[in-house]
């Protein structure tokens, strides 16, 4: 499980979204803030982030890892849930889309939501 941030203002959140989407690297994902991704890899934060630097070379990111055992703060019990047990899984039943229809989330991106 990792933690990606990125200055939205500077890269939209569309874009790292269809990334994460499209890459075989990333396994699952969920998005609560903006500029925040928290992300399903077997890769380690090094290989992620030259995944990353490739695909947004002038762009400044920000992975760590992330472990429910080393971290804290005010999230909705979702998103916790899934920190706690990050699933690797893609599609129309994914951990994000439970966790949106929970949290009743409506995205802001035009086309979305």
């Amino acid at each position: 499980m990792f933690l990606l941030g990125f200055s939205p203002l500077m890269l939209r959140q569309d874009t790292v979204f269809t990334f994460l989407n499209n890459s075989p690297d990333v396994h699952n994902w969920i998005s609560l803030l903006p500029g925040q991704v928290f992300f399903v890899s077997d890769k380690t934060a090094a290989a992620v982030s030259d995944v990353f630097r490739q695909m947004f070379p002038d762009q400044f990111v920000f992975i760590t890892e992330v472990s429910p055992f080393y971290c804290d703060g005010w999230l909705p019990q979702p998103i916790w849930n899934f920190i706690s047990n990050p699933v690797s899984v893609k599609g129309a039943d994914s951990v994000r889309s439970i966790v949106e229809k929970q949290l009743r989330f409506t995205d802001p991106t035009p086309g979305r939501g």
